[in-house]
């Protein structure tokens, strides 16, 4: 049997609401986000209570969010692999 290549989905939209939350929340503050200037941190922090409420499905958005701040961490901060470390430690995947 032939058929293309599929890729599979991965849990992120629940991972965002659960495991990864105080990884989200800590690097998408509203204190961070103001002092980086990219983003209007009132809107991220109702994205943030919409996805975690299940008012609505942010989660490509959120992990845009996520990877340009772990980007500019890694980048043009510090080493953002430590905390990153931290959090992986206290996450279960099931």
């Amino acid at each position: 049997m032939y058929r293309k290549k599929q890729g599979f989905p991965l849990p992120m939209t629940e991972w965002l609401r659960t495991e990864l939350r105080s990884f989200v929340r800590d690097n998408l503050s509203p204190e961070r986000l103001r002092r980086r200037g990219l983003f209007n941190p009132a809107f991220v922090e109702r994205m943030l209570n919409e996805h975690d409420q299940q008012v609505a499905d942010h989660s490509l958005q959120i992990w845009g969010l996520l990877s340009v701040e772990l980007w500019q961490q890694q980048f043009l901060d510090q080493n953002v692999w430590s905390a990153a470390a931290k959090y992986a430690k206290a996450a279960t995947l099931v």
